[in-house]
């Protein structure tokens, strides 16, 4: 079953709000999960302007910190696919805030 077929950009969000100022943040989506051709991953913070480009499975600091948390997924093509395992935020998508004050 495909979660998000031929996805082009999914924005999800926020994904964490009300646990303090974010400054670090990892987002997952395993690779299992993914084909078709490899799309790119962003993080924001309510408080950035700016979508800041983060690598699948490395945490990623923030230039921008700020209290709620974005993801968005750009893609042409690709699919992400949905098992329904535990933690996920969406259908084969993880995200752990990793530092906050």
């Amino acid at each position: 079953m495909a979660a998000f077929p031929g996805i082009k950009i999914l924005t999800l969000g926020p994904v964490f709000k009300g646990i303090g100022t974010i400054t670090k943040a990892k987002l997952i989506v395993p690779n299992s999960r993914l084909s078709g051709p490899a799309p790119k991953f962003y993080l924001k913070t309510a408080n950035g302007n700016d979508w800041e480009e983060v690598s699948n499975g490395v945490e990623h600091t923030f230039t921008n910190s700020g209290t709620e948390l974005y993801i968005q997924i750009v893609g042409s093509g690709c699919t992400i696919s949905a098992q329904g395992d535990a933690g996920e935020l969406a259908p084969g998508i993880i995200c752990k805030v990793t530092e906050y004050s």
